[in-house]
């Protein structure tokens, strides 16, 4: 089932999503993989035009997106590995936060928070490498992936 709610009250909005779907992820071969839905709504806002730029890079508004992730999986299972990620300067800044624990009800709970914050001025042009670098780390298909191992393997 899922539960979408939104609130247009906020600044900035908020729409969540919560959804409990069981077996969504199969088991290969000891292991469970997932992709982070949504994960576009970080990289997206950071895609470049190009990879050499000779004049500043405007950025007319500031921009905040925050993705929250709550995933409930069995204590048979071990999240390989955490990765907190943060990057970025005053002009674009990106956090990835996980935080691990079991629920007392013999599951553990992963949540992952991510946040970007993009910030409206001028970007010098000898400053877009930083900004390229920052989507290329964001675009990599790793980032998105959790990957789970069985501890019966």
């Amino acid at each position: 089932h899922g539960d979408l709610q939104m609130d247009w009250n906020k600044s900035p909005a908020e729409v969540r999503l919560s959804m409990t779907i069981p077996d969504f992820v199969p088991e290969r071969n000891g292991y469970r993989q997932l992709t982070l839905p949504r994960w576009e709504a970080l990289t997206a806002p950071l895609t470049t035009a190009g990879h050499v730029r000779k004049t500043p890079l405007e950025r007319i508004r500031s921009r905040e997106t925050a993705l929250h992730y709550n995933i409930i999986y069995p204590a048979a299972w071990t999240l390989l590995p955490e990765r907190d990620f943060s990057g970025g300067d005053d002009f674009s800044r990106v956090s990835v936060k996980y935080s691990a624990a079991t629920d007392g009800k013999g599951n553990n709970r992963l949540q992952i928070d991510a946040k970007e914050e993009l910030a409206a001025g001028i970007l010098p042009p000898e400053d877009y490498g930083k900004l390229i670098r920052l989507q290329r780390q964001l675009s990599d298909p790793s980032m998105p992936l959790i990957l789970l191992k069985s501890l019966y393997l």
